[in-house]
């Protein structure tokens, strides 16, 4: 008699296990991620996911990245000591500077449109450059 086959237990990964049990290589982002309906700035009119637990969000006034909880204890150590300013960190991240961390972050994760017209090289330039949040002693990154 055969034993009944292990039941697989959801992870940080992009539904790895999920996929397995239903035969499949991998789940879509969309349904391994959980789109918020209200963010810092208010109602979210808007949203696309950029990658499996990155979402980009957009208000009638303003927008940002939310990152799942899974996300966000992917954040390298430099990006968890950011501080709160505009918004919840590490959850939410404001789209005029703060945005630019979880992008560098998770680049090679995000869509082939964003990454076409935009370097990990810009990202990090721009971070260094305007973004007040930048650990001073990660010249390393």
């Amino acid at each position: 008699m055969n034993p009944a086959p292990a039941q697989p237990k959801p992870h940080a990964g992009c539904g790895e296990d999920i996929a397995k049990a239903f035969g499949l290589n991998r789940l879509p982002a969309d349904l391994v991620t959980i789109i918020p309906t209200y963010s810092p700035w208010g109602q979210i009119d808007q949203s696309k996911i950029l990658a499996w637990g990155i979402v980009q969000v957009y208000t009638p006034s303003h927008g940002g990245i939310y990152l799942s909880k899974e996300r966000q204890e992917m954040l390298p150590a430099w990006a968890k000591k950011i501080p709160a300013s505009y918004c919840p960190k590490p959850t939410w991240w404001e789209e005029d500077s703060e945005a630019l961390v979880p992008l560098y972050c998770f680049y090679d994760e995000l869509p082939e449109e964003t990454r076409g017209r935009i370097s990990k090289a810009q990202l990090l330039t721009w971070i260094k450059q305007t973004a007040y949040f930048f650990p001073k002693g990660e010249a390393s990154l």
